[in-house]
């Protein structure tokens, strides 16, 4: 489907997060103000909710962030950029492990231009 909507997948990264279950990553993914910062100390810059999961339901919440990406890199996001939790059917990929998290990006025309797929 990517190919098709001629996509680029920049990158496929893969961690291991010993003693984390899945269930552990489903709060977090819920209750990203609490530990976003602890994630990625230095790199994960800003974080806000637009649509809080709890008010909006965990699919249709919206957050704000920026990121420092790498050294001599701009910061991801700037002062900010929403982050919009999508549908599956925006999920680029034949197999998925039991849980996925879709996110993405648009632009001020309201055109999407970036995703991120979380997979645990």
């Amino acid at each position: 489907m990517a190919q098709e909507k001629e996509w680029v997948l920049q990158s496929q990264t893969q961690h291991f997060l010993p003693g984390v279950s899945a269930k552990m990553l489903d709060w977090f993914w819920a209750n990203m103000e609490k530990g976003y910062y602890l994630w990625a100390p230095g790199s994960h810059k800003r974080f806000s909710w637009v649509k809080a999961p709890w008010e909006y339901g965990f699919g249709n919440s919206v957050h704000m962030i920026s990121e420092s990406v790498g050294k001599g890199s701009p910061v991801f996001g700037g002062e900010g950029i929403e982050i919009h939790r999508l549908g599956l059917e925006y999920f680029p990929f034949t197999y998925a492990l039991s849980h996925v998290l879709v996110e993405g990006v648009f632009n001020d025309k309201d055109e999407f231009v970036d995703m991120t797929v979380h997979m645990w």
